[in-house]
């Protein structure tokens, strides 16, 4: 997971100049994924102001820094059906329309908690909701002189001015950030109390809404550095792919011992070296040696039964947390020793590295398989995983007649559920989802076996 205070939390923006976006924009800031709403007729009206020629406003790309933007019309059904189902999957909410406009346009409190129970909402308005000014607009020139701010800065004998920086914006954007965060931590205070397994539940979701974010935003680049001979690599991955590639590189980045020469390597160059020796060697063989390629071995602690019912988190032996899916897909093929714990914490036992695909089994399922097993995949055996038929944390055997061959992406395609893989006569056969065929033929992959 990011080490951003507010990673894997989603805000929803449909508030617009300062109050509103600035505090969605602190939220950025601290690794919050901030999806803005703006009208279709040239959206945040903030992106008109302070422009420079040949340049966008600075004052929108500062106050909306780090902020993804969608343009949606809130005023047609179309446009609040997505607004909608954003809201559904979002933690935060944020408008800043005259309390009357929100509601009346499908995006009020009431109409929003329907949709989404555990959102925290934001409404920023310049009177409030209640009062007899609660349905006036506002802006900050208004605050500043209703609060005497404007009479601080005029002189005697001058017209009244308000300061240069929109104090009333800011600090209200200020208040926002401060009392969504609040509300959100009360709120899982109050849950933990009251109803521990609902929390519970809710960390699982967001450890792997971490994952399947950390899965999307997975990249590599190989950049050419202009005028020199050196080459630039950067990227992202998720955990279980990070594991992978340490379990291949860790054997290989140790310094080299001699006793004629010592390894003078920095850790960041060993690390280099070992990358390409990989490559390397995968370019000779085809295949990675036994010491560098092998499966990842992560010790993982868990509630058992949790983990068999998908309900836990585990905590990997460097704090790190996965969800409970990807150690049910890990489990299969690759070298999890599982801690079993009762609920108090008592260790009842320490299993072994016994339910892989390896050796002569392994062999086995490559001579049967070839490859990908999944209709239309055309990976070879080496880049695939043996995968239970039946789970092994649910009793599958360990065996052929229980096995099927499959690449990293279709693993996990597998375990997400809409496709369910059998085996027919001793060969696997891939049950596709209802909304992609109503009858849900079984269907196979010839392409490994062609002439």
């Amino acid at each position: 997971m990011s080490d951003y205070l507010l990673a894997g939390i989603r805000v929803i923006d449909a508030a617009n100049f300062i109050a509103g976006p600035v505090a969605t924009t602190i939220m950025a800031d601290l690794g919050a994924d901030v999806i803005k709403i703006e009208p279709p007729d040239g959206g945040d009206g903030s992106r008109r102001m302070t422009v420079l020629p040949g340049m966008p406003s600075t004052f929108f790309e500062t106050n909306n820094r780090g902020v993804k933007s969608v343009t949606l019309n809130l005023k047609t059904p179309e446009g609040r059906a997505i607004l909608h189902k954003l809201v559904a999957k979002a933690d935060i909410f944020g408008q800043n329309f005259r309390p009357s406009a929100a509601d009346r346009n499908g995006f009020g409190w009431e109409e929003l908690r329907k949709i989404n129970p555990k959102l925290v909402y934001v409404s920023i308005s310049g009177y409030g909701t209640r009062g007899p000014n609660g349905h006036l607009p506002g802006t900050d020139s208004m605050a500043q002189a209703l609060g005497g701010i404007a009479e601080a800065y005029s002189m005697p004998g001058q017209k009244m001015r308000t300061g240069i920086a929109s104090v009333a914006d800011e600090s209200t954007a200020m208040l926002a950030f401060g009392g969504a965060l609040a509300l959100g931590r009360l709120a899982e205070r109050i849950l933990e109390h009251v109803a521990p397994e609902v929390a519970a539940g809710q960390e699982i979701s967001q450890v792997e809404a971490a994952e399947r974010d950390a899965y999307a935003g997975r990249e590599l680049a190989v950049v050419d550095v202009p005028g020199t001979s050196r080459v630039r690599i950067h990227g992202w991955l998720d955990r279980e792919g990070a594991a992978v590639l340490r379990a291949a590189l860790d054997p290989l980045s140790a310094p080299r011992r001699s006793k004629d020469e010592p390894d003078l390597r920095t850790a960041g160059q060993r690390r280099a070296d070992a990358l390409v020796e990989v490559c390397q060697r995968v370019l000779a063989f085809g295949n990675l040696p036994q010491t560098g390629g092998e499966r990842p071995h992560l010790v993982v602690t868990v509630d058992y039964d949790k983990l068999r019912a998908g309900l836990a988190a585990a905590t990997l032996d460097d704090g790190g947390l996965l969800g409970a899916a990807t150690v049910r897909r890990l489990a299969c093929d690759a070298g999890i020793i599982p801690v079993v714990l009762k609920g108090a914490g008592q260790v009842l036992d320490i299993g072994r590295d016994r339910r892989l695909f390896n050796g002569h089994l392994r062999r086995a399922l490559v001579a049967r398989d070839r490859g990908c097993a999944f209709p239309s995949c055309d990976r070879p055996a080496r880049y695939c995983d043996g995968h239970h038929v039946k789970s092994w944390l649910d009793g599958g055997a360990t065996a052929l007649n229980n096995a099927v061959l499959l690449c990293r992406y279709h693993h996990r395609v597998i375990h997400e559920g809409e496709w369910q893989v059998k085996l027919r006569d001793g060969m696997p056969v891939f049950i596709p989802p209802s909304y992609m065929d109503n009858e849900r033929t079984p269907r196979t992959n010839p392409y490994h076996r062609r002439p």
